[in-house]
């Protein structure tokens, strides 16, 4: 806990030192000007849960801060968002990597640096956009897939991911044939059949509650 929290620390630093300073790109500029006015969730419907976090973080600024500027307000906001979204996101990926090197340190951390060099990291960067959160689950659901291909979980983490991320994101149905294959595993998997059975009620229930 110590280690992680150390590390954590060092990460929060790291990308709050290197943070994007601009609002040039994607949807920064639309959400500076609208989650003063609360009105984002009229302009990106396809990312409820998404605009309903970046409301919250902008509302408690806000609340901390007197005489800043609203798009000022704003952009502290979302930039907090997404270093926090970041810290998670690299525990995430030293865990997924684990997964898939499993006892070969050097082949984990050359995996860890490998998906945390790719352009999408800049998300984690103070990046005014709507992609941090989205990108963490995705990367959760990935790695209780993995668990589950080895049978350390069953279908329940993975489902539970994939309905975070399809509120956070609607682009996340890009996931849904990898899910339906998960399924299917577990499914044919004798060991896990009934299990299975019964565990894929809490789909629907997850569903219904997105």
């Amino acid at each position: 806990v110590l280690a992680g929290a150390i590390i954590g620390a060092i990460g929060f630093a790291v990308l709050w030192w290197f943070r994007v300073r601009h609002l040039l790109l994607g949807d920064s500029v639309v959400l500076i000007m609208e989650l003063p006015k609360g009105t984002g969730f009229q302009s990106h419907p396809r990312e409820p849960i998404t605009m309903w976090l970046h409301q919250l973080a902008y509302n408690g600024v806000a609340s901390l801060v007197d005489g800043m500027p609203a798009p000022e307000i704003a952009q502290l906001s979302t930039a907090l968002e997404s270093i926090l979204c970041g810290v998670v996101f690299c525990y995430v990926i030293w865990k997924l990597s684990g997964e898939l090197a499993r006892k070969r340190v050097a082949t984990r951390i050359g995996c860890a640096l490998l998906i945390l060099t790719q352009g999408f990291v800049l998300l984690f960067f103070g990046y005014a956009e709507n992609y941090a959160y989205v990108t963490v689950a995705i990367g959760v659901y990935l790695l209780f897939a993995l668990r589950l291909f080895r049978g350390a979980c069953g279908i329940v983490p993975p489902t539970l991911a994939l309905v975070a991320a399809l509120g956070l994101h609607l682009s996340s149905l890009a996931l849904l044939p990898s899910y339906v294959f998960l399924v299917l595993v577990g499914w044919f998997d004798i060991r896990r059949l009934r299990a299975s059975a019964r565990k894929l009620v809490i789909l629907a229930v997850a569903v219904a509650a997105l």
